[in-house]
């Protein structure tokens, strides 16, 4: 005895309702270029290694309590790359905040999105879309 087709119905009403959740959630952003995580390899090299050592490991040589940036329990107090931005603009370099141009700024947080597996290669990093890449893991 065949039956009544309610199964599938109730698939497919799953499947539909499991799409809309995906559209209603966002995917994740994918906001960066793998120029800029060049750029901001060397940025880092330059005005960032020495206070957070050179892989981001954390208490590098001229600051030992310089917090890690790297790993997984980086980052974790930010809710995005547009917070992160902000407060790595408006307080680092330590000794001259706000110093950089702010295409460096972002070339940095592109480094680090990319080191922490936090977004993936897509369109530049920078005020229109850093709100949209979380940082959350």
């Amino acid at each position: 005895m065949r039956g009544n087709g309610s199964g599938w119905r109730l698939s497919a009403l799953g499947l539909l309702a499991a799409g809309c959740w995906l559209v209603l959630a966002g995917l994740p952003a994918r906001a960066y270029t793998p120029e800029q995580v060049a750029a901001g390899r060397d940025v880092y090299a330059r005005s960032c290694a020495s206070c957070h050592g050179a892989r981001g490991e954390g208490g590098g040589p001229e600051s030992p309590d310089a917090p890690l940036l790297v790993g997984p329990r980086a980052l974790t107090g930010f809710r995005d790359a547009l917070e992160l931005y902000e407060f790595t603009a408006e307080s680092m370099p330590q000794d001259q905040p706000n110093s950089l141009p702010a295409e460096e700024y972002w070339a940095v947080i592109a480094w680090l999105l990319a080191e922490n597996g936090l977004s993936g290669p897509g369109e530049p990093l920078g005020p229109a879309n850093a709100a949209q890449v979380s940082l959350r893991r």
